[in-house]
Formats: C-alpha cells, sequence, structure tokens
C-alpha cells in the first residue's frame, strides 16, 4: 500500500514565519521518509534519522518562541 505524500497548505500555516518554515522542512523530510519507505530504499533510516533529529530541534525551537511571548498553552504543548 502506498503512501500518498503530505501537501503544504496555507490552512496549516500558524501565522508564524519561522514556525511555518519549519513545518515546511518537515513535510517535506516526512515526504521523503515515505517515499523511501514506499520504495524499500537503503536510505530510508538514514532518512528517518534526519527527520527525529529535526523534529527534536523544530520542537524546541517552537517552545522557546511559545515562552518568548507568553503563550498560555505551554504546558499542554510541552
Amino acid at each position: 500500500m502506498k503512501i500518498e505524500d503530505f501537501v503544504w497548505t496555507d490552512e496549516l500555516s500558524v501565522g508564524v514565519n519561522e514556525m511555518d518554515d519549519q513545518h515546511k522542512v518537515l513535510i517535506d523530510k516526512i515526504n521523503k521518509l515515505v517515499s523511501d519507505l514506499n520504495e524499500d530504499a537503503p536510505s530510508a533510516y538514514a532518512d528517518f534519522q534526519d527527520l527525529a533529529g529535526f523534529v527534536v530541534k523544530h520542537f524546541e525551537d517552537e517552545e522557546a518562541f511559545m515562552e518568548s511571548t507568553g503563550y498560555p498553552g505551554l504546558d499542554t504543548h510541552k
């Protein structure tokens, strides 16, 4: 069964350019991994590691931004 790509739309925007840009990168990395898995490509593990590392960085950046703006849902997000 082939998994379809995720597609960025403006409805996904959180209205913060830096976060939206990172979300677009996340989608690209997810789609690369999905493509590798669909093709049984040997690079799938490396792409998974790349995605996982970026996810950690993204959440650190996102939570730091939320903290800097006094976002009330920060604890729930964490």
